[in-house]
């Protein structure tokens, strides 16, 4: 714990770069299931740019019983 804060590691958050770059759909799977994780309070990216325009087209609404989110 760092500051107080749990660090929640994706399944594809410590991919090599080739698997990363070939498996967007995993990764925007990746983002659904932290944003419909109730214990997971915050999203930090650890990529950015153009690989998190790519997976974008592969996110869909995330619903929770609170708030439905919406990657923009």
């Amino acid at each position: 714990m760092a500051l107080g804060f749990e660090v929640v590691e994706m399944p594809h958050t410590l991919a090599d770069f080739a698997t990363a770059y070939d498996n967007p759909k995993a990764r925007a799977r990746d983002l659904e299931l932290a944003l419909l994780d109730p214990e997971i309070k915050a999203v930090v990216s650890t990529i950015g740019g153009s690989e998190s325009y790519r997976i974008f087209q592969f996110v869909a609404f995330a619903r929770s019983s609170e708030t439905i989110y919406r990657v923009l």
